[in-house]
């Protein structure tokens, strides 16, 4: 018998990425950057068990929603995860930090607090990545929120040069600049209509 393994990384998002790029930018984008073959998929098509996408599959095996999970699972099979044990614990902290970060924006918290937020990335930011000197899932998934905070808080962001520089650092990654040219937004119009950076 032939058994066919899967060597395409799937992730399964609204309109399969091609209305908005949302939550499912960091997966999509650590794929481009480690130049792996991926398909891009209707959240119904998953087949595993998730409560909302984005959602992922990998030639592994690896099943599972949730950005910050789906940011760990990559890192690991991609080489974007941290090899020191307390490197990868921070790493794993900012992806939830970011996440948290997302829900104060989006949920209309004050500015003082947003503010404390930047201020916790700007202190957390001690080489050209957020792991010292190399990418890590931390820097993707950051950078996916930041993608959106940068836009929906433009006024509050001078303050804070560290993390400029690197969101100007993330912006020229190859992979930025390929998922720019796609012309594919962050959100909708209908949604705020953010751009990619």
């Amino acid at each position: 018998f032939f058994f066919e393994t899967m060597s395409t990384y799937q992730v399964f998002y609204h309109t399969a990425c091609k209305g908005f790029y949302g939550r499912a930018l960091a997966a999509v984008q650590m794929l481009e950057e480690a130049g792996k073959p991926y398909e891009c998929k209707e959240a119904g098509d998953f087949t595993a068990k998730a409560f909302a996408p984005p959602m992922i599959e990998t030639p592994a095996g690896a099943k599972c929603g949730q950005t910050t999970a789906i940011a760990i699972v990559l890192g690991q099979e991609l080489g974007y995860s941290p090899s020191d044990p307390a490197a990868f614990a921070k790493a794993c902290q900012l992806v939830a930090d970011s996440s948290d970060l997302f829900s104060d924006v989006s949920g209309g918290k004050d500015d003082e607090r947003i503010k404390k937020w930047l201020q916790h990335f700007e202190d957390n930011l001690s080489g050209k990545f957020f792991c010292g000197d190399s990418l890590s899932f931390a820097d993707f998934n950051c950078f996916m929120i930041f993608t959106g905070v940068s836009q929906m808080k433009a006024a509050l962001m001078g303050g804070y040069p560290k993390v400029n520089a690197w969101i100007e650092t993330m912006r020229a990654l190859p992979s930025s600049e390929k998922l720019k040219a796609t012309g594919v937004p962050f959100v909708p119009e209908s949604m705020g209509g953010w751009k990619l950076l």
